[in-house]
């Protein structure tokens, strides 16, 4: 797995987490497009003027969850890494759009989903114990998945130059495996394991159920 910040890291700079991965550490590099991480010239793959999308985006600015009252941006500057207890992680630093430089370090858990890509989880690392291993092999029952959820996208393209950032609207997943609120769709479960499929229009998202906890409460 190869990871990428595009863009600048000033808080207006467009920092991007963005992800390929290969079956040898030589390359060639792909992601999930298929589309190669190496250029063959000059071109613009942040902002509104990018030519070119390519990079699996992990992370982008936003002002998430109804708990922030500054925006975070200019996520990059990472390392990723794993404990011997078959956990993954992405250390990074972000900034804020608050007018300042200053910025704060973040650790969020890495997880593969059922394509062997790796996720993010979307709040930072709290002590959680949940490995790969138990997300392949844990069946969820479908009456706790079934419920309304804070849900974010995180586009390509954004307009970092004037602190464009992303908040979440809200998806109902209901029992009868449709989608409904701000996105439509269908979602299901894979049988026994936490690997969640999401289809929404014509773009499928591949992800898995963990429990996190956000200051001091889980969810």
């Amino acid at each position: 797995y190869l990871f990428m910040s595009y863009g600048g890291f000033a808080p207006d700079g467009g920092y991007e987490l963005r992800l390929f991965r290969s079956k040898n550490p030589d390359g060639p590099y792909v992601d999930a497009q298929g589309t190669l991480a190496t250029y063959t010239g000059g071109a613009y793959n942040v902002g509104p003027g990018a030519t070119t999308n390519r990079g699996l985006k992990l992370l982008g600015a936003y002002n998430g969850w109804g708990l922030q009252d500054v925006g975070e941006c200019a996520q990059g500057h990472n390392s990723a890494c794993q404990d011997g207890k078959g956990r993954s992680f992405v250390v990074y630093h972000t900034k804020f759009n608050d007018g300042t430089f200053g910025h704060q370090v973040r650790v969020h858990q890495l997880f593969l989903n059922s394509l062997d890509w790796l996720v993010c989880a979307p709040f930072c690392y709290r002590g959680e114990t949940t490995t790969d291993a138990d997300i392949a092999t844990t069946a969820i029952p479908a009456d706790e998945v079934v419920g309304t959820y804070h849900f974010m996208l995180h586009p390509y393209k954004m307009d970092h130059a004037n602190f464009q950032e992303i908040t979440p609207t809200e998806i109902t997943l209901e029992a009868d495996g449709t989608v409904t609120g701000a996105q439509t769709g269908t979602w299901e479960v894979k049988e026994g394991t936490s690997y969640i499929t999401l289809r929404l229009g014509t773009v499928s998202y591949f992800g898995v159920l963990v429990e996190q906890e956000v200051n001091g409460a889980t969810t």
